[in-house]
């Protein structure tokens, strides 16, 4: 018999943009934020901008924009 169904990552991209966003869902988008930089795919001064932006987005859309 099959377990419960993996869950899937939260993904701003997949829900309404106007919609509200949670803590736990900037939180989230911070963290990918910062695994962007330990990759070297982002600058140590794109970080501050990129979680300042993440922890002020009110919506999935803002959020988007944050991993765009």
């Amino acid at each position: 018999m099959a377990g419960p169904p993996a869950a899937v990552p939260y993904d701003p991209r997949n829900h309404p943009p106007q919609l509200r966003a949670t803590d736990a869902e900037r939180e989230h988008v911070a963290s990918l934020v910062r695994d962007a930089l330990d990759d070297g795919r982002i600058q140590l001064d794109e970080l501050d901008e990129r979680l300042g932006a993440a922890y002020g987005a009110k919506t999935h859309g803002e959020l988007s924009a944050v991993i765009d």
